[in-house]
């Protein structure tokens, strides 16, 4: 089949939402997912804790601060995201998630949209206030968050992803997501 009509079946749409530790991606994949979209969070299908110097699988420590963090990154399994993009279904799939590789990922979406931070604050609040995922709550791992996350949007926004400010409501995200996947 050729390229230009795949891209045209709303079967073959993809869209990936990427955003910093806190800035509500896990959220909106469960509103995304209640509404009947194909959804899938990285956190939980794609992504894995690796040793950077074996490249094994490990299991998160969210005690180990800068020690621990310094021997391990957080990493996109591509074979297992390669193998989910090429099954068929009705309707767009959505990818909600950040992993440090991410962006090698980017090419195989229609869309990228990146849920943006505006400052540090923000993203201490959004940190302390979530519920679902440590990540982010240990010191170490606050400093490397607040370190990094201005530079990894703006890498994301200069290749490709289209930026949605994540300090909007919920809703108005989601509507915004919404009139992205359906804006062809």
């Amino acid at each position: 089949m050729n390229e230009n009509l795949q891209r045209k079946m709303p079967n073959t749409r993809k869209y990936l939402v990427v955003g910093a530790a806190g800035s509500g991606k896990s959220t909106l994949e469960r509103i995304f997912n209640n509404k009947g979209y194909q959804t899938n969070d990285i956190d939980s299908s794609f992504g894995e804790w690796r040793n950077i110097d074996t490249n094994k699988t490990v299991n998160y420590n969210p005690n180990g601060g800068k020690i621990w963090l310094k021997k391990h990154i957080w990493c996109l399994n591509i074979p297992k995201l390669t193998k989910r993009l090429a099954e068929r279904f009705d309707g767009p799939l959505i990818i909600f998630g950040t992993t440090s590789d991410i962006q090698k990922s980017f090419s195989l979406f229609d869309k990228v949209l990146l849920l943006k931070y505006d400052n540090d604050d923000q993203v201490r609040e959004r940190i302390k206030s979530r519920t679902d995922n440590l990540y982010g709550k240990h010191p170490d791992e606050m400093s490397l968050l607040l370190s990094r996350y201005k530079v990894l949007q703006e890498e994301y926004r200069i290749n490709g992803a289209i930026p949605i400010d994540c300090s909007q409501s919920v809703e108005e995200i989601v509507e915004i997501i919404e009139n992205e996947i359906h804006d062809h």
